[in-house]
This record gives C-alpha cells, sequence and structure tokens, in this order.
C-alpha cells in the first residue's frame, strides 16, 4: 500500500490526524497532487475547519481546473 492508499485507509477510518499528516506529506513531496489537496480539504471539512478546506480544495482545482468532483465538494 503507498502513503496515498494509507492516506486513505486512516480518513475512511476516521483517523483523520493520520490521513491529514499522509495528505500534507504527499503534497510536500508532490506539490500538484490534486487528489491529495482535494482529500486534505474534506477531512479539514469533517473537523469543521472550513477555511483550510477551502485554501486545499482550491488548491486542488488550480491544479485540474475540470475536475467537476472538485468544484462540487467546493460548493459544499
Amino acid at each position: 500500500m503507498n502513503e496515498f492508499e494509507q492516506a486513505i485507509h486512516f480518513h475512511q477510518q476516521g483517523d483523520l490526524t493520520q490521513a491529514k499528516a499522509l495528505y500534507q506529506k504527499i503534497i510536500a513531496e508532490n506539490p500538484k497532487h490534486a487528489d491529495a489537496h482535494h482529500l486534505l480539504g474534506l477531512a479539514y471539512a469533517q473537523e469543521d475547519d472550513f477555511r483550510q478546506a477551502i485554501t486545499s480544495i482550491q488548491q486542488a482545482v488550480a491544479i485540474k481546473p475540470k475536475e467537476a468532483l472538485y468544484h462540487n465538494n467546493l460548493a459544499n
């Protein structure tokens, strides 16, 4: 299992602290990893940290502007 898969696993299990740490590590190593930005944003939203959520999802949109799912989650 790679780091991104591990992060998703932690996220699905509700361990947002571990998931966010891995998403952030992935982003530090690959700043253009749109899915990591997106899922990091969703993790922040689950913690009601909407400023960080918006920032992270906006970064995902900037990388992949045609990804409808990112726009949908940003709107939510």
